[in-house]
């Protein structure tokens, strides 16, 4: 009886240590391992949730202000809207896009020659060249700048050749002088008639056969800018349409 009282006792001392031990190693590590378990399969997550979500707001908001700055160029653009329509028809007068009426051009040009009273000597009418031809046209734009060269030879005072080359100023086309070289007919007698020899270069816009016009226009960057000569050029001759004497570009 009395052995049997030590085993009982002595199994409730394993008993009160197996318990010690649990409550003193087994609890906490679990614990631990709870806590870990928690963070790695539920707050890692939640907080790679969270960075993603600023992540995307941050794209969010530099895409809300590309935006912004695109409808406030729109804006201006609208603003511009008269302004723009004026210009297009001047650009449209002076340099149509498709094929140019060369014979017209050449008969406006011997008008004025003629009306300054002027002998013409020689004249030649190039076909139209294109001005890039040596690179790749598809590579730079769908749109085309090609010129129509005009060269000639005139005869006539110095007063009345001198007063043709002012008037080209008022030629609707849009013209450039490549060359020009003016002498005397007679170095013995400079008051007697004077020579000019001119190559005037007349530009035109053209597009490859079968291109989307509309496409091309909606193509073009709403950042663009004309650049300020040209919007010079434009605002002359959108005077010298309006009746206002036109001035000599820089």
């Amino acid at each position: 009886m009395k052995d049997k009282k030590v085993d009982f006792q002595n199994l409730q001392k394993k008993n009160r240590e197996t318990v010690k031990y649990i409550k003193l190693y087994v609890i906490p590590i679990a614990a631990v391992a709870f806590f870990v378990g928690i963070l790695f399969f539920l707050t890692i997550p939640k907080i790679n949730e969270i960075f993603a979500g600023l992540d995307s707001i941050s794209q969010n908001n530099a895409k809300i202000a590309e935006n912004n700055n695109t409808l406030s160029i729109l804006d201006n653009l609208t603003s511009q809207y008269n302004t723009i329509v004026q210009n297009l028809s001047v650009i449209d007068d002076i340099a149509p896009l498709g094929s140019t009426e060369v014979v017209k051009f050449r008969d406006r040009i011997t008008d004025q020659i003629l009306s300054n009273n002027i002998t013409i000597s020689s004249q030649r009418l190039s076909e139209a060249t294109t001005e890039t031809e040596s690179q790749d046209i598809e590579d730079i734009s769908p749109i085309i700048l090609q010129e129509v060269p005009f060269i000639f030879t005139i005869s006539g005072s110095y007063d009345n050749v001198v007063n043709f080359i002012k008037s080209l100023n008022s030629v609707e086309d849009f013209i450039v002088i490549k060359e020009m070289e003016f002498t005397a007919s007679n170095a013995a007698n400079p008051q007697g008639d004077w020579q000019l020899k001119i190559n005037i270069v007349k530009y035109q816009f053209n597009t490859e056969a079968g291109s989307d016009l509309r496409k091309l226009f909606i193509n073009v960057p709403i950042e663009a800018q004309l650049n300020s000569l040209i919007q010079q050029y434009i605002d002359v001759r959108s005077l010298s349409t309006g009746g206002i004497e036109p001035t000599t570009l820089p």
